[in-house]
């Protein structure tokens, strides 16, 4: 979900969540499950590791939400609205 003014290319927010389950195979999941594994204490990794799997848990996806600096609270709405209308979709077209 992308926040900008119509008729400008300057992006003022955006919110997407990446699917681990999805993604499995993609370099770049690969590289940020084992960045999280790494900062994950010793006795909860095992737990981390199933959750990152998709096993009995659900699916776990990587949130991105970002918006540019003083830009108002109000921006967070829309995207997080707009995301859960993709997530919504995407579960329609699988």
């Amino acid at each position: 979900t992308v926040v900008k003014v119509a008729g400008e290319e300057e992006v003022y927010g955006v919110t997407s969540v990446i699917s681990f389950a999805h993604y499995a195979s993609s370099e770049c999941i690969k590289q940020i499950s084992k960045f999280i594994l790494s900062k994950c204490p010793a006795d909860q990794r095992p737990r981390l590791e199933k959750m990152l799997r998709n096993s009995e848990h659900g699916n776990t996806g990587f949130l991105i939400n970002e918006r540019m600096v003083n830009m108002p609270n109000e921006m967070a709405l829309p995207l997080m609205k707009g995301l859960f209308d993709e997530i919504g979709w995407s579960q329609e077209d699988q």
